[in-house]
């Protein structure tokens, strides 16, 4: 697919927001994280602009950079208002309404206060209190993060990553240490993480879909998306396994995103089903290395059944370890078929 060019569009306080348009059909605004955007950076990945290929098909898909991130203006003012004013000059864009995928509160926000101008809203592993998000949480690894260190970067893509090919893992730290500099980052995500997003979320009057992945905030990201939606008039809830924050990814929720801004809301499983999958707080991809795990299989022979490093498949038994309480493979084993996960 052809990188679409870098575009820019004013914000009433006169800063530059630099937008990418991709596609045809209705608008269909992308709202990336507050320090992770460079929308250029984004297209030139194939394996991090999949999640917009699949609606550009659909809909006229926006992209754009905050202020003080990516090809937008930098070193300027920025908090709330600053960043709601960068959201309503790309809605500015368009007169009829738009979907809006949101991937950070501040994309949430703006639609409580503008729902005339939103038409279908899918959140995506959100939180009612953004503090206690993984990567915000105050710790060594978060703070080397904020302050750019590349080996620390590395370490962060990884986790937030998932399994998914080396190169998209690549671009993705490439596009973290290129979003924005060293302050903006921690004073954006010191600003953005001591929000309460719940009175904001009670005065949504859109159509909401909640995107959440189980595996997030230490396997509770089926409890996390619950109570998301419960404070969305309406809201429906779709998990999907795995901890990864790129999609798609283990599996693929791209389908039940477009099933619902197509408006085809009959086609989505309802989420009290979806929720009852029996996971355990287990990913789709720990649950398959427990199974090979109990079959008596060692890391060597799992990585090479799953194509994966047996450096990965060690990352995934300490994790089953950890969710199960085990304290060896025999134990994990033995859990398994005590859960009818084997």
């Amino acid at each position: 697919m052809e990188v679409p060019p870098i575009r820019y569009v004013k914000t009433s306080d006169g800063v530059s927001i630099a937008y990418t348009v991709a596609g045809s059909g209705p608008p269909l605004v992308y709202g990336q994280g507050t320090t992770t955007s460079h929308t250029e950076l984004f297209w030139r990945s194939p394996g991090l602009r999949a999640p917009l290929e699949r609606p550009s098909a659909y809909f006229t898909v926006y992209q754009f950079d905050w202020r003080n991130t990516g090809s937008s203006t930098r070193g300027v003012p920025f908090g709330l208002d600053e960043w709601l004013c960068d959201v309503a000059a790309v809605f500015s864009l368009f007169d009829e309404p738009a979907n809006l995928i949101a991937r950070n509160p501040l994309s949430v926000l703006y639609v409580a206060q503008q729902s005339e101008r939103v038409r279908r809203l899918v959140t995506w592993d959100q939180n009612r209190r953004p503090f206690s998000y993984p990567h915000v949480r105050a710790g060594t690894q978060v703070r080397q993060v904020l302050n750019l260190d590349p080996k620390w970067v590395r370490l962060f893509a990884r986790s937030i990553a998932g399994d998914i090919p080396e190169p998209t893992t690549r671009d993705l730290e490439e596009l973290v240490l290129a979003s924005c500099d060293q302050e903006y980052a921690k004073q954006a995500q010191s600003g953005i993480g001591s929000w309460d997003v719940t009175p904001y979320l009670e005065r949504i009057a859109v159509p909401t879909l909640v995107i959440q992945r189980r595996g997030i905030g230490n396997g509770r990201g089926a409890e996390i998306g619950a109570d998301y939606a419960a404070h969305i008039s309406g809201a429906q809830l779709f998990l999907v396994e795995g901890s990864s924050w790129l999609m798609p990814g283990e599996d693929d929720p791209l389908p039940a995103i477009l099933t619902f801004l197509l408006g085809d809301d009959e086609r989505l499983p309802a989420a009290s089903e979806v929720a009852a999958a029996p996971s355990h707080g287990l990913s789709a991809r720990e649950l398959e290395v427990l199974g090979l795990l109990a079959a008596g299989k060692s890391n060597r022979q799992i990585a090479e059944e799953l194509t994966l490093s047996e450096a990965t498949v060690a990352t995934h038994v300490r994790h089953i370890f950890e969710k199960t309480g085990s304290a060896n493979r025999v134990e994990a084993a033995n859990w398994a078929r005590e859960h009818g996960v084997v």
